[in-house]
């Protein structure tokens, strides 16, 4: 009797990229964790859609979230100077993490080249960018703009501010 070989196929599986706030922030945490697994500095860029979407509080999170596990965190608006982040206090061997927000920026291919290359000017060796990107309903992103999002935040809580 002839033996058939049968080959696996794999799967095709595609990651979900779009979370609630709170689901989106675990698994902006997660990716930090694993690239600082392998590497001993990572940056995460919060990028919002437009005002009042909820960068501040979700790179807030963010940040709270990896200092509470000893990771230790520096925002681009807590730099000493332009190419000197102040990193906080944290355990060394659990890695760095340089945290930017931005509002309506957003990246092709050649534009995440020059976003790597402005990081490297901090002097930290960083391959690996997480791109957080924050949206609520009435203030989406245009389709094309999320091709280059790591996680999509739909944060239907956020509302305006007031403004004086």
């Amino acid at each position: 009797m002839e033996r058939i070989k049968i080959e696996r196929q794999a799967e095709n599986t595609v990651e979900k990229k779009e979370f609630d706030v709170n689901e989106g922030i675990v698994k902006a945490v997660e990716t930090v964790e694993n690239i600082l697994k392998h590497k001993k500095y990572c940056a995460v860029t919060v990028t919002g859609s437009s005002a009042d979407v909820g960068k501040t509080f979700v790179s807030g999170r963010i940040g709270q979230e990896l200092k509470s596990r000893r990771i230790s965190v520096a925002s681009l608006s807590e730099t000493e100077s332009p190419f000197i982040p102040a990193f906080g206090y944290g355990e060394p061997e659990k890695g760095k993490v340089l945290l930017f927000t931005a509002e309506g920026i957003v990246l092709d291919e050649e534009d995440k080249q020059i976003q790597n290359e402005n990081l490297i000017k901090f002097g930290l060796p960083l391959s690996d960018v997480v791109r957080v990107f924050v949206y609520r309903p009435d203030k989406p992103f245009h389709e094309t703009e999320l091709e280059c999002a790591d996680i999509i935040i739909r944060n239907e809580l956020a509302v305006n501010k007031t403004r004086w």
